[in-house]
Formats: structure tokens, sequence, C-alpha cells
């Protein structure tokens, strides 16, 4: 007991000390800011005069920092059983993302998607396109169809190479139809999505794919954010703790993680720029519900835990000795309510965790993660870390705040996302929807990432990775089904044998 009040006491002068220092740094630096905000607002007016340009948000501003060697495009598949015709998806699209409306305003819903990047002396903008063409950003792939799971990853892995935001000023985004046969003749149609995460983040992106772009969708079929309403009271005690905890966030954020070397790490210059996209079978979700059941847990624990225990496997097969933490960047979604998914937008943010690979027991694991993430949301790092990042970009220069960002990210190695999607079939253009994975983007010099994806009572896994890094991502999650499937067997086993005596 007196050990938890003297934490809490020093956890409580590290505060009053931090939010001291920024303080008084800060108020030599105001009259700097301020010219920088005044300006901005200036430019901002003139391009509004100028070219009805709309300024990027600032919490955007963090996903234009891509280079040729890591690009932050979101890329997504969606498989479909039987032929899907282009002119029909064309149509579709057409009604559903680029002329969709508002029903209670009456504007557009998604206006970025015919407006590309334009780089100020100061600011980020969004331009009309001069010549907006759908078939530009809705296509068929007009060679042979694939034949193979390979050949598919081959292609998503091909597609990903070629940059969204380019000189030809066209909006970031492209669907791809594509036409898989397999050997008994069946077909299948792919829709390779790609969409730059300054246009939308994977909360916002998913909420159009499935509760709009979906035949006969609804809201309920994808819950991007709290299920209940948040009263205003509610919503500024989460802003007004998420401030006050913001030095402590900061300083976990930044503060030196040591920890040992592994092949999964490479300096940004020394990455390709060309990476491997795969895919892996489904895993049954309610393996993992009962993993969670007996552990009193999350499913995003669940699955963490058992990634961390398949990839210490990985360094075992190597004959590498695996790292006591592996630093991950995990997406955090900051939004308060269903509403904020609506329409595109980045209101995501980053946490570093680090999981837990030198051991290969996974009950262990998962119960470790669960901590490390209790302790993150308890302080609200994600809106914490959002809120800060924020006054950043506003207040200082665009340079330094793309130093801010690397820097902040250069403790990690690899980023992991999990997505909660439905459980029931979905129809897509009167075709079945029989699943859909997806890939975060890498960011500076992290060049491997593993995305987790929920569809149908299933859980859908992808991979990819530089491949100056490893050539065969799949490796780092190929043991994830045998350690779920294990571990939910046990606890059934047991359960089983409890309930015979």
């Amino acid at each position: 007991m007196i050990l938890k009040l003297l934490s809490r006491f020093g956890f409580l002068i590290f505060l009053v000390t931090s939010w001291t220092i920024i303080i008084c740094t800060t108020i030599p630096l105001l009259p700097f800011s301020m010219t920088i905000l005044i300006t901005r607002k200036l430019e901002e007016i003139v391009y509004r005069i100028l070219y009805r340009a709309l300024h990027f948000k600032t919490e955007e501003t963090p996903w234009l920092t891509d280079t040729p060697r890591n690009r932050t495009d979101i890329n997504c598949l969606l498989m479909l059983e039987g032929k899907l015709g282009i002119k029909k998806f064309q149509g579709l699209m057409d009604r559903k993302l680029v002329k969709a409306r508002n029903t209670k305003t009456g504007k557009l819903l998604y206006p970025r998607v015919t407006e590309y990047v334009h780089t100020g002396y100061l600011n980020y903008y969004w331009l009309e396109e001069t010549n907006f063409k759908l078939k530009d950003h809705v296509y068929e792939w007009s060679e042979n169809p694939c034949r193979s799971k390979n050949q598919l990853q081959d292609l998503i892995s091909k597609l990903a190479e070629r940059p969204l935001r380019s000189s030809d000023n066209k909006s970031p985004w492209e669907f791809v139809v594509v036409h898989c046969r397999n050997t008994d003749g069946f077909i299948q149609s792919g829709i390779i999505v790609r969409i730059s995460h300054c246009l939308a983040d994977g909360t916002s992106l998913m909420y159009f794919l499935i509760n709009h772009l979906c035949d006969d969708s609804n809201n309920n079929g994808y819950l991007a954010g709290p299920e209940h309403q948040i009263s205003f009271t509610q919503k500024s005690m989460i802003y007004l703790k998420s401030s006050i905890y913001y030095p402590y966030n900061v300083a976990k954020t930044l503060a030196p993680q040591w920890t040992r070397p592994t092949s999964l790490n490479c300096p940004e210059a020394s990455l390709s720029g060309k990476k491997r996209y795969i895919y892996a079978r489904p895993i049954n979700l309610e393996l993992i519900k009962i993993i969670k059941r007996n552990l009193n847990v999350t499913i995003n624990d669940v699955i963490l835990g058992c990634i961390a225990t398949s990839l210490h496997n990985f360094f075992r097969k190597k004959n590498e000795k695996a790292p006591h933490n592996l630093i991950t960047c995990i997406p955090l979604d900051t939004r308060l309510s269903l509403e904020q998914a609506k329409e595109f937008s980045n209101k995501i943010n980053i946490t570093m965790l680090p999981l837990p690979t030198s051991s290969a027991d996974s009950i262990r694991n998962i119960l470790e993660i669960h901590d490390r993430m209790k302790s993150r949301k308890d302080s609200l790092e994600g809106m914490s870390m959002r809120i800060g990042l924020r006054l950043l970009a506003e207040m200082t220069p665009n340079c330094a705040m793309q130093e801010i960002i690397r820097s902040s990210a250069s403790n990690a190695v690899m980023i992991v996302s999990n997505v909660q999607g439905p459980s029931h079939e979905l129809m897509l253009a009167g075709n079945k929807l029989s699943s859909l994975v997806f890939w975060p983007p890498g960011k500076d010099s992290i060049g491997s990432s593993i995305s987790i994806m929920s569809y149908n009572g299933f859980i859908y896994t992808g991979a990819l990775s530089d491949t100056n890094i490893m050539k065969y991502p799949e490796k780092m999650i190929e043991d994830l089904p045998a350690i779920i499937m294990s571990l939910a067997e046990s606890f059934t086993s047991k359960k089983n044998a409890y309930s015979s005596d």
C-alpha cells in the first residue's frame, strides 16, 4: 500500500515537473510559433481565394512523409465469389463513392476522391483534379487471370510498388478488379484497394467498404468506435485527462528502448522499396474466443500474444536469439463515436508496444500483452499523442514535425494492426464477399508489418516485408494458426477433464 502511494506521488511529481518545463520552454518560443501559425493562416486564405483549396488537417500531415522506399499507402484485398463486371463495379463506385452525398446536408461524403495533394510553401492542400475520370481510379487488370494464390500475391506486390501520389495530379487511390481462376475452373474476383493514408486511415476505409459499398449494408455491420454516444462532459474529461498525461506519454514514446538488433531491423537507406505482400489461411475466431474467455483478456490481447509466440519461433528457426522485447507500432483509433468514421479522415495514432518475444509460452505472452495494453488505455496514450501532434503540426515547421515523427518511430521494427470487421457474411455487387485482408503501410525505417482482420467468424492475417529484410514474410506468421489451435484445445481438454470428474 505504501509503495503504491509512493509510486503515485512520484508520478504526480513527474507530471508537475514536466508541465513546468514545457510551459517555461514554450513561452519564449511563442512569438516564433505564432508567426508560423499566422503565416500559415494567411497562406490558407490565399489558396482558398485563388484555388478554392482546402488545407490539410494537422492530423493528416504526418502521413505525407512517405518516401520511395516506404510509401504510406494502405493496401487491401476483397475476394468475391463469381465474376465481377467492371462496368457494373464502376457504376457502383460512381454512385457510392464519387457522387455519394450526406442525406442530411446534401454535401458530398467523399469530396477528396476527386482531389489531389498539392504542396504549398507552408501547408499542404487538396486541389480539384482538372479532368477527373473514374476509369483512371477504378479499372480491370487487363492481363491474364491469376491462377494461384502466389500469382495474386505477386500482383498485389507489383501494384504496391507504383506511387499513388505522383506528378500526374491524380487523387491518391485506386480500385483494381482482377479475376482469378483455379484449376477446377472456379472463378473468383479480387478487388485490390490502394489508398494513400493521407486520404483515409484504415478505420474510415473499412467503414466505407463494409458499411457503404457493400449491398444492403447498415451501420451495424462494422463498429469503428464506441457503440454508445459520449456526452459532452465525458468527451471533455477524456480530452482533459489526455492533455494532462501528455508529458508521460511523450516520454514513454521517445525514451530509448534498447533491444537487441534483429534481422528485422533495417536502416531506411537500406530498404529496397520493393515489398512482398502475403496473406495466410483464415483462422476460426471461435478458437480465439475460447482463449479469451479462459484468460479473461481481450481478443486483441490473444492475437498479439500469439503473434509474439510466432515471432519467437521465427527467430528460433533462423538460429537467431529472440530479443526480450520487439518494439512494434500499434495503431490506435482515437475516435469517440461511430459518426467520425463515416467520412474519410485520419484519427489514428501510434503507440509503441514491446512484444514479449523471448518466450515460447503463449499464455505468458498474452497476459503480458494484456497488462501492457491496459496501461496504455488507462493513460489514453492514443488520444494524448494525437492532441500533442496536432499542436506541434500547427506551431512548428513541417521539417521539424517530420523529424519528430521519424525519431519517435526509430525504435520500432514492425507495425501490427488489428481491425474488427462484421461477424456476418456480406454481399458486394451481388457477389458474396468471401474474405477480406489488408496491409498497413510502413513508415520511415519500418519495413515489415502484420495485419489481422476479423470477418464472418474468421481471422484473416496478412504480412508484408521489404525484400531487403526478408523475401518470405509468411514465415513470421506461419506458426500462428497452430499456436492458436493448440492453446484453444488445451483449454477445451481441461474443461472436458473437469466435466468428466
